[in-house]
This record gives structure tokens, sequence and C-alpha cells, in this order.
């Protein structure tokens, strides 16, 4: 689920959008001994750069995600 997107115009091609996301997944395969665990992010963040490629189609370019808190059971 996201939050209201914001998106500002950089130029004539370029824009940056920023929202905030919750986002959950259980039984998530973790780490190479292939444990299986509950991942959640309750509040986080997210900013994507968005750029028009040379045949007028929308591309990201750049994609961060912030992890602002998780749950307490996953550690840090």
């Amino acid at each position: 689920m996201t939050g209201p997107i914001e998106v500002k115009l950089l130029s004539d091609n370029v824009a940056v959008a920023t929202y905030t996301f919750r986002w959950s997944a259980a039984g998530v395969m973790a780490g190479l001994a292939g444990k299986r665990t509950d991942k959640a992010v309750r509040n986080g963040r997210a900013t994507e750069v968005i750029a028009l490629d040379f045949e007028g189609g929308l591309r990201i370019v750049h994609q961060h995600h912030s992890d602002i808190w998780r749950d307490a059971k996953q550690g840090a």
C-alpha cells in the first residue's frame, strides 16, 4: 500500500516521485540456510527518478527504498 505520491518535475524530461509505503510478506526464504521468516515494513519511504527515453517512453532510472520502521521480530 502506498501513501500519496508527490511528483516534482526537474526538467522537461526528468521527474522525481516520492511516497510512503507499507509492505509485508510471510514465509520469505532468509539466508543460505533456507530458514523461512516473515518480513514487514510498516513505514517505508520511496524515491524514484523517472526520465523520458529517446523513444518517448518513461523509464525509472533510479530507485531508493528506506525502511523507516520495521517489525521488532525481524531484529534490526
